[in-house]
């Protein structure tokens, strides 16, 4: 994923202060690491295909110290230093951190305020309730308070900024058209060493508690017995000695993939058969739905059921709870599980998202950009 990113605007300073170089409208994108995260390739896919300008705002330095909260102490003021002399036509603020809009809204400029997680909340399951909490929900609420228009990214997320009564745009994380795999279901299985007639459970994400990869242990010892069953575990993080171990406890189960390229991700969920999606209980839960998790959307747009828990109700998946998980997936291999709505970005996401734009170029005096006709739209 990072590679496909990394070659995104790599502009600093001297060029966010040139905005409009060829008379098109700039938007300028604030997120810590907008090179983690596919959402960043998609809105620069819609802004940059109607007429706008696109670039990520990009710290000049990163420090990385044994301290992980010294660190990004640090960082956070670098970035918020840096932040203060932001130019262009339309700001777009991606939340979690909201450390990233203190620029923009201490310099009263007009932005975007793109909700994709309850920071504070992400904090005090972190940290605890306490100073951090606290100080993180007080950003949240002046940064979201002070923005033009807010876009959420998951219909649960609505009743969280309708209050602020500002102009609110459903923009959920669904994958583009062009999310189709490379290569066959056959090639891909064979390069695994995987026969055609087994049945592959498949896991993508970050190998943390979080995303529940903890959790893929007592999964594979379940599978374990069933004949011809693979568990394939693609992505990287904190845990990945644990499921090193775990792959090779049970070599003839467990197929560890590591973290690869994100065009290659299509490949892998293509060529299993069912997802899942193991995540612990928190209190975020309501939060996440196939609209803000984009692997969800991922799965459900190449055809394939999934198997959650711990996340918010839906009919495009099956959800059960921690202790009932291996039987779902149970269910799920023997075909009786129901398949989500297949739902693209360009037509359930792209058309809000054009009209959030519209709202601040309204409020500039600017010429509008229209979303296209053929695309459908999603209102709130």
């Amino acid at each position: 994923m990072k590679g496909s990113i990394e070659g995104l605007n790599r502009k600093l300073s001297s060029d966010l202060n040139n905005k409009n170089l060829a008379g098109q409208p700039t938007i300028v994108y604030l997120h810590r690491n907008p090179d983690l995260h596919p959402r960043t390739l998609k809105i620069k896919f819609t802004v940059e295909r109607n007429g706008f300008k696109f670039i990520v705002f990009r710290p000049k330095f990163k420090v990385d110290l044994k301290s992980r909260l010294l660190s990004s102490l640090i960082n956070y003021s670098v970035f918020f230093l840096q932040s203060l002399f932001v130019r262009g036509d339309i700001l777009w603020i991606a939340n979690c951190p909201d450390t990233v809009g203190l620029g923009p809204w201490l310099t009263g400029r007009k932005y975007i305020y793109d909700y994709r997680s309850p920071w504070s909340k992400d904090v005090e399951i972190e940290f605890g309730k306490g100073i951090l909490s606290k100080l993180a929900g007080m950003i949240e609420r002046k940064v979201r308070s002070r923005a033009t228009a807010v876009v959420v990214v998951s219909s649960q997320m609505i009743k969280e900024a309708e209050y602020l009564g500002k102009p609110v745009f459903l923009v959920p994380n669904y994958p583009l058209r062009s999310f189709v795999p490379s290569k066959s279901k056959e090639s891909v299985r064979c390069l695994a060493g995987c026969n055609l007639d087994s049945k592959v459970v498949l896991f993508v994400g970050k190998l943390s508690r979080v995303e529940g990869a903890d959790k893929l242990e007592k999964i594979a010892e379940g599978l374990v017995s069933l004949t011809d069953t693979k568990l394939w575990i693609v992505g990287d993080g904190p845990l990945r000695s644990d499921i090193e171990k775990l792959a090779g406890r049970y070599p003839r189960t467990v197929n560890f993939f590591g973290w690869i390229d994100y065009k290659d991700v299509p490949n892998y969920i293509a060529a299993a058969d069912v997802c899942i999606v193991p995540t612990h209980k928190t209190p975020l839960r309501e939060y996440y739905n196939e609209q803000g998790v984009q692997k969800i959307g991922e799965y459900i747009a190449l055809g394939k059921p999934v198997v959650a828990c711990n996340i918010a109700k839906s009919g495009s998946y099956i959800l059960v709870s921690e202790d009932s998980l291996l039987d779902g997936i149970k269910k799920a291999l023997g075909g009786n599980i129901r398949r989500g709505e297949v739902r693209f970005w360009e037509s359930g996401s792209e058309p809000n998202l054009l009209e959030a734009i519209n709202t601040i170029l309204a409020s500039n005096s600017r010429v509008q950009v229209r979303p296209r006709k053929e695309l459908g739209k999603e209102k709130i």
